[in-house]
């Protein structure tokens, strides 16, 4: 009995560190950051494009729902940028169309950054909210009053964290230019 208590508390403060550490409610998080090490990165996989490699992990994480970057026949998703239909697509334009929101694009809560800037991964929003860094990289972020999540939440918000994996793939497209 003695160790199920033990094992639960540990479990909770573990668990509680975990929330913590991206922060919520648009405040700087409260664990330091894990950040990634751009300076000795070279870049991965090459040839990665945004309809092969990318559109797979954002249709399942982040347009999957109207509260998210996913549109339906009801109007456009909740949040910016628009990453395409709640229902997958397999049209090579809508794809391009997705990409070609956030490729260049000035990110509405991090006006000083692009959500992607192509071959440069480590200056993209993307990846500082999908790595959970943005509170400790000095971003400043900015309140999006219609935004239905704080700015200072890791994305996907709500689901799982991505993969080591998957931020892999995000990254290495940014850096072979976000194509």
């Amino acid at each position: 009995m003695r160790n199920s208590k033990i094992f639960l508390a540990s479990f909770g403060l573990i668990s509680s560190l975990s929330v913590l550490a991206c922060g919520s409610k648009d405040e700087p998080p409260a664990a330091a950051c894990d950040k990634f090490d751009y300076a000795s990165y070279k870049g991965g996989a090459a040839g990665l494009t945004f309809a092969k490699d990318v559109y797979p992990i954002t249709k399942v994480t982040c347009s999957n729902a109207k509260t998210c970057h996913g549109s339906n026949a009801a109007g456009p998703a909740n949040n910016e940028p628009q990453l395409g239909p709640i229902v997958p697509t397999t049209d090579a334009a809508a794809m391009m169309t997705i990409r070609d929101a956030i490729v260049g694009k000035p990110a509405l809560e991090a006006p000083a950054l692009k959500y992607v800037t192509a071959g440069d991964p480590e200056h993209s929003w993307l990846m500082k909210k999908v790595e959970c860094v943005q509170a400790c990289t000095g971003v400043e972020c900015k309140k999006i009053p219609e935004a239905m999540t704080p700015c200072g939440e890791q994305m996907p918000n709500g689901g799982t964290p991505l993969s080591p994996g998957e931020q892999a793939t995000i990254r290495d497209w940014i850096k072979g230019g976000a194509l």
